[in-house]
């Protein structure tokens, strides 16, 4: 079972992280504040923390297009994270797999009603990475690799930086 830190990205850069760049290892959740609040996206910092070494970042940035996405990805993102709610939060999914099989779903909570059938469609498209945020993550569909949160994470930043990304084991 892996899990991994939750880095986030502020107008500054990076925030929310104790140490250096480098003590970061493996695979890391990026959550890029302002391009979810403003949708102008911290590519300089995603491809600082790509250059670095990191080459397994999963880029949590509120894309809203394909050329969103294709930002993401130059700037070094190796996994795009495409966040459940919206208008047209599926088509841009589906659209991202166009682009890369790099695809990551989020969702709030895996007890809303839809959700599982959401992501039994979803892993029929190739897409099998899914984050649930909050709630119990049992009885999900087969064929899907699942994460979730977990406290542990790096104590300096803003509150939920606390927490850390954790693999869930499924039946």
């Amino acid at each position: 079972m892996s899990e991994f830190p939750i880095v986030s990205l502020g107008d500054d850069g990076i925030a929310g992280l104790s140490g250096s760049v480098e003590t970061l290892a493996g695979r890391t959740y990026v959550v890029d504040m302002p391009g979810h609040s403003r949708g102008k996206h911290s590519l300089d910092s995603i491809e600082a923390l790509s250059n670095s070494g990191r080459r397994d970042l999963w880029v949590d940035s509120g894309p809203v297009d394909t050329d969103d996405i294709i930002d993401l990805l130059v700037a070094g993102a190796s996994s795009v994270v495409i966040r459940h709610g919206g208008r047209y939060w599926r088509d841009l999914a589906i659209e991202a797999l166009g682009l890369t099989e790099n695809v990551v779903l989020w969702f709030r909570s895996a007890d809303l009603e839809g959700v599982a059938q959401e992501m039994r469609w979803f892993i029929s498209k190739g897409i099998s990475d899914f984050v649930v945020w909050s709630g119990p993550v049992a009885g999900l569909p087969v064929g899907g690799h699942y994460y979730s949160r977990r406290k542990g994470g790096m104590a300096s930043g803003p509150g939920w930086t606390e927490w850390k990304i954790l693999e869930v084991e499924t039946e």
